[in-house]
């Protein structure tokens, strides 16, 4: 290690470098202004000499040691990303384990995606019953009934002393009727909230 505690303080802030610069500045000026060196004074250089050259030594490592943060800084950062994304896989995965469990201790409570197409509620209640055998009569009964219309079997509703044109009146057909009506029982059913 190259920076002393004494380098370190030379550096330390603004003003002690200022300082030690001037200081050493002096000396040399000194030095070098005289016309006999002595070995005193050939000592002093040395030992400056020296010293700028520790600082300089001492620089360099400081900057070393920036360079080294900001790389460990870059790696620290890359490491949390990673972290984050594991994380993340591992919220995912401990999710779909608690579906699963979820689905293994009560398979009758989850649907699959082919028993999820059909209206009602699954599993199957006993109070569903009834409601399902009147979807199958009414789709019988409109069946039949269009079925009939096709044949020439109209049921139709008139109006005696019918102040409405005759287009309007076959507007209420039975199969017309029934078709609305299935619209807007499918219209209620899907969007009035439950």
């Amino acid at each position: 290690m190259l920076c002393t505690p004494t380098l370190n303080g030379y550096i330390s802030s603004n003003s002690s470098f200022n300082s030690w610069k001037n200081t050493n500045d002096t000396l040399l000026n000194t030095i070098t202004s005289s016309t006999s060196p002595t070995t005193d004074s050939q000592r002093a250089l040395n030992d400056a000499s020296q010293e700028i050259f520790n600082l300089v030594n001492c620089l360099y490592e400081k900057l070393n040691e920036v360079g080294t943060t900001t790389n460990d800084i870059q790696t620290a950062q890359t490491s949390i990303i990673e972290l984050n994304k594991n994380i993340a896989d591992a919220e995912n995965h401990v999710k779909i384990a608690k579906d699963r469990v979820a689905y293994i201790r009560n398979p009758d409570q989850h649907t699959s995606y082919y028993e999820s197409w059909f209206p009602m509620g699954r599993p199957m209640q006993p109070s569903s019953i009834p409601f399902f055998i009147a979807i199958n009569a009414f789709l019988i009964m409109f069946i039949l009934l269009l079925l009939g219309s096709y044949v020439g079997l109209n049921i139709s509703l008139v109006l005696p002393n019918s102040r409405y044109p005759s287009g309007v009146q076959t507007m209420f057909t039975f199969p017309n009727l029934a078709l609305a009506f299935l619209v807007g029982f499918i219209i209620y059913y899907f969007l009035v909230p439950k």
